[in-house]
């Protein structure tokens, strides 16, 4: 799976899915490598690419200022 993100969505970040809510995603440029090991098989809620990729660089970004 690849989604875009960044400003003006040029970045492309890369990633998969796995059983039980596993979620590995890697954001490349900004040398980030996610790791989710969720287990969840009973469908409660879960993170998902698009909001992992949204929230981590954004509170890195806060932490660093």
């Amino acid at each position: 799976m690849a989604l875009p993100y960044g400003k003006d969505n040029a970045e492309l970040s890369f990633g998969g899915s796995g059983y039980g809510g596993q979620l590995p995603v890697v954001l490349p440029a900004e040398d980030i490598v996610i790791v989710v090991n969720g287990w969840n098989i009973d469908n409660r809620k879960r993170f998902r690419c698009g909001e992992l990729i949204a929230r981590v660089p954004a509170a890195r970004a806060q932490e660093r200022s």
